[in-house]
């Protein structure tokens, strides 16, 4: 994967369920990746998110990646001082983080030059989620 692979608009569509299957809700919305620095890009999305219960609420991230030769670094932006997220080894685009005590585990999948799919699996005492992404240029 390289920077210019992500450079534009995609289209998200997100599921949230409990590892055994069962939806917590769903999300729409948009994802921008945009030229930040040499070897950087600037990711911000906007999702509408709609639980079971039918409440719907907005929500925003921002992200900063650093293309290196054999990983991609992820960053929060404007938040947790650019705090380092995750790193992600190209060779197995899958990547783990700890959050507090809850291990965020993220695999990364393409499907086409146009649609990748993103998986977040969260364990931990606060979280027990599996966070699947579809983005579509």
């Amino acid at each position: 994967m390289k920077a210019e692979d992500l450079v534009g608009e995609w289209k998200i569509s997100r599921t949230v369920r409990s590892p055994d299957g069962k939806a917590q809700g769903s999300m729409q919305g948009v994802g921008h990746f945009r030229p930040l620095e040499k070897n950087q890009l600037l990711y911000e999305e906007e999702l509408w998110h709609q639980t079971e219960q039918k409440a719907h609420y907005r929500a925003r991230k921002w992200y900063r990646y650093e293309f290196l030769t054999d990983r991609v670094l992820i960053y929060f932006h404007n938040e947790e001082k650019g705090r380092l997220f995750l790193t992600i080894p190209l060779r197995e685009m899958r990547g783990e983080a700890m959050c507090n005590q809850d291990q965020y585990i993220l695999t990364w999948e393409w499907r086409s030059k146009s649609c990748y799919l993103t998986r977040y699996l969260i364990r931990g005492p606060k979280k027990n989620t599996l966070i699947e992404s579809e983005c579509i240029r």
